[in-house]
């Protein structure tokens, strides 16, 4: 079992993700994107969703990262950002000293206990600790098994995703995190994107949301059955989320 430190330079958080489209210095990098044709029917779901009639500064976009921002890889550290996918984003991420020193407290005592586990490693994140067991023959179970004790101690949850425990703050899982922004920020409306289990608190908040939302599910192999019930859209992979969101671009410039 070995452990690792997320890398700043890649962009990469699996918190919540804002930013004011348009607007955000992501869209001035100095990147060269080919926009291949959008897919069938992307256009059509956005052009009828009350987003779109929105002023794109009063739109929230919501978005995971592996699987959505970025292919799933085997090793998670390598996962690179679709460079389409870069236009527009800004992050926000604002952890409190005290959560970071629990996280802190939970990495120390899992690289331990997780030692006998093949396979298995931590990827520690600003805001979160995922525990990788892609390459490991343990089930989640086995590993639950061996964290909930530390994380009752360190008050700290679990929620499973796509051969992987997110380890996070009780009060940050995606639902929570992004109430909390919609309330801050108060935006005219809400496009939320994600892909695996742990993006369906982000889901079911959006979905009942009052105001303008669309939500786009990433499809996958992997993903449970339902857990898309509550999308708008759902495209087959990362590099279709880099055409949506280079058509949610061509928007907030014409605008």
């Amino acid at each position: 079992m070995t452990s690792r430190a997320g890398s700043a330079a890649r962009s990469r958080t699996s918190a919540t993700w804002w930013a004011p489209l348009g607007c955000g210095p992501a869209c001035r990098r100095n990147l060269k994107v080919v926009r291949p044709a959008f897919t069938a029917g992307m256009q059509e779901v956005w052009a009828s969703s009350a987003i779109s009639d929105l002023a794109p500064a009063r739109v929230m976009l919501v978005t995971d990262f592996d699987g959505t921002l970025a292919e799933i890889v085997s090793d998670p550290v390598e996962a690179l950002i679709m460079p389409g996918s870069l236009h527009g984003l800004e992050r926000l991420v604002n952890l409190p000293l005290e959560a970071r020193q629990r996280l802190d407290s939970f990495n120390a005592q899992a690289a331990k206990l997780l030692r006998t586990f093949n396979g298995v490693w931590l990827e520690m994140k600003p805001g979160a600790t995922a525990v990788h067991y892609r390459h490991s023959n343990a089930s989640f179970d086995e590993l639950m098994a061996v964290l909930r004790p530390v994380l009752v101690t360190t008050d700290l949850i679990a929620q499973p995703g796509r051969r992987v425990i997110e380890v996070m703050p009780t009060d940050r899982p995606k639902g929570s995190a992004l109430e909390r922004l919609l309330e801050k920020w108060e935006p005219g409306g809400v496009v939320c994107i994600g892909d695996d289990e742990n993006d369906r608190p982000m889901f079911e908040l959006v979905s009942v949301l009052a105001r303008p939302h669309l939500i786009v599910g990433v499809g996958s192999a992997e993903a449970p059955a339902d857990l898309f019930a509550q999308c708008d859209l759902v495209v087959s992979g990362p590099e279709e989320v880099s055409r949506f969101l280079a058509l949610i671009g061509d928007w907030a410039i014409a605008a």
